[in-house]
């Protein structure tokens, strides 16, 4: 068995392809991952019930739930990262996989040693993520939970969303380049489609955080420079 940090980790792969499923399955756990398998979505979220993981490959197109809706229901209450399996490729569907609440995708048909990459940068990202909880005067960043308290509500941010608004916080009044930024959670200022990924993470967190996401007050853009944290 290849040698890999993440030996046991748990990992669900959820595709109506049987046959897809079986060969992903079994390299997978070849590489060291334990590995659950689920045919759709409703099947998925089962699961998702009574077992935790630490990452989660996901089709798109599959009856009874496909992966939007699974996403959409997932997402209310778990930041596990998911990567995205599917055939389409274009600009606007790598970013609308963002929007979904996707960290990162892959083109099918998958190349499997690809994909063991992938998993294995989404899963240092997780690792990376700082345990401190950080507050201020109107929220607070609890690290366990990757969410947000503000006032008597709490939003859910996934792994990749966390590192980013992290990184503000902790730099607050400092702004931060997409390069930057990029380069922090990603390690990769390549990774994902370039920094265009960076701006719909911020959108994302935005929608979730702000009163008006359109005239944002917590995270606001210094043009010519980057992101910044203000309060």
């Amino acid at each position: 068995m290849p040698h890999t940090p993440f030996i046991g980790q748990r990992i669900l792969v959820v595709d109506d392809d049987a046959g897809i499923r079986e060969i992903v399955v079994d390299y997978l756990r070849h590489t060291g991952f334990a590995v659950w398998d689920a045919e759709n979505g409703a099947v998925a979220l089962q699961i998702c019930q009574s077992h935790q993981f630490e990452c989660i490959l996901l089709d798109l197109t599959m009856p009874e739930m496909d992966g939007e809706a699974f996403l959409q229901v997932f997402r209310r209450t778990s930041h596990t990262p998911v990567i995205i399996a599917s055939a389409r490729i274009s600009e606007d569907d790598k970013v609308h996989f963002l929007e979904i609440g996707a960290d990162d995708y892959v083109i099918k048909p998958t190349n499997l040693r690809e994909l063991v990459a992938r998993m294995h940068a989404v899963l240092r990202r997780t690792m990376q993520t700082s345990a401190q909880a950080l507050s201020t005067l109107t929220m607070q960043l609890d690290p366990v939970r990757r969410s947000v308290q503000i006032g008597q509500k709490e939003v859910f941010l996934t792994q990749t969303e966390y590192l980013i608004f992290s990184q503000l916080m902790m730099q607050k009044g400092t702004p931060l380049s997409r390069f930057e930024l990029a380069e922090i959670v990603f390690q990769d200022t390549s990774v994902f489609g370039n920094y265009r990924s960076i701006d719909v993470h911020i959108r994302n967190i935005r929608k979730k955080i702000e009163l008006d996401p359109e005239n944002p007050v917590y995270i606001v853009m210094k043009y010519g420079i980057g992101y910044m944290f203000n309060e």
